[in-house]
């Protein structure tokens, strides 16, 4: 009996291990393979072409005294700090809007998820021409209400906010369909039993939906916080890192530096260092937002 027990327990672990298996082996050369190498090159110099040689920490003290990476540095916290409040925020805003029962919502739900599902690249360069400064669409508007121009694009104070807008306008939609999925599991008996304790709408909101949705806005807010980080098109598309590196982010950089400047080891050290702040920002969100501790 035990040896017949035995041969299904190794046929099942079989079994998952063949399932698995593509699995594991994407994960291993699409992440774990290429991160063990750029670990590698952050210690070495290398164009790409030529061999790579050993050069210790010196990559990383380059990286800290360069004022360009500084600059997108802070430029990168500037974006996350503005960009993650916006989308969660708006994001939540929208779900509840939707969850409601008025007329053509659904309609209104497939407009708002479309952004999501047009690719990055074009929908920068749409908005590329809504915000040029003498046939935009944008300062058309403002044309007609007697307003002056801008150029959105091209002003260091306003770049950075234009790129922001593009982005959350194609996010909003996805976070959108996770956050209405999380309001209708929420079960109709709390919301019933806060109206039987005199609850208007606002108090069923903070003291219903939003502890509810703990686990949603948790996962929203740490995915948001690792793409804000990782964002790199519509900086590419539509401002070069410009004007005057006012949207120069460290995605940007590392582009740069690796395939412009073909400094591999350099870019790399500065991906390592992306990667950190990535695994840190992350791990404190689901901190902070379970508690103080992890479940």
């Amino acid at each position: 009996m035990n040896k017949l027990f035995g041969k299904y327990k190794k046929q099942e672990v079989l079994a998952a291990g063949f399932f698995l298996a593509p699995d594991v082996i994407g994960l291993l050369f699409i992440y774990v393979i290429p991160i063990i190498f750029v670990l590698y090159l952050s210690f070495h110099s290398w164009t790409g072409f030529d061999s790579i040689k050993f050069i210790g920490l010196n990559n990383y003290l380059v990286l800290f005294k360069d004022p360009l990476w500084l600059k997108s540095l802070r430029v990168t916290f500037f974006y996350v700090l503005l960009y993650v409040p916006i989308v969660t925020l708006g994001s939540l805003g929208l779900a509840v809007l939707v969850n409601t029962n008025l007329p053509e919502i659904k309609l209104f739900r497939t407009v708002y998820f479309l952004p999501i599902v047009m690719p990055l690249v074009v929908a920068a360069i749409v908005w590329e021409f809504i915000y040029m400064p003498s046939y935009g669409f944008l300062n058309y508007i403002f044309d007609i209400f007697g307003l002056s121009k801008h150029a959105f694009l091209g002003s260091e104070n306003e770049a950075l906010i234009s790129v922001i807008i593009v982005s959350t306008w194609r996010q909003l939609g996805y976070y959108m369909v996770i956050y209405l999925a999380g309001l209708k599991d929420i079960p109709k008996m709390y919301y019933d039993a806060s109206k039987v304790d005199g609850a208007n709408p606002l108090k069923q909101f903070i003291h219903v939906t939003l502890p509810m949705l703990k686990p949603v806005i948790t996962f929203v807010v740490v995915v948001n916080l690792i793409f804000a980080l990782q964002d790199f098109d519509p900086v590419y598309v539509l401002t070069k890192g410009g004007p005057n590196y006012a949207t120069y982010l460290q995605t940007y950089y590392i582009y740069e530096k690796g395939f412009r400047f073909l400094k591999m080891g350099l870019a790399s050290s500065a991906s390592i260092i992306l990667l950190i702040i990535i695994l840190t920002g992350s791990l404190a969100q689901l901190k902070i937002f379970r508690g103080g501790e992890y479940e």
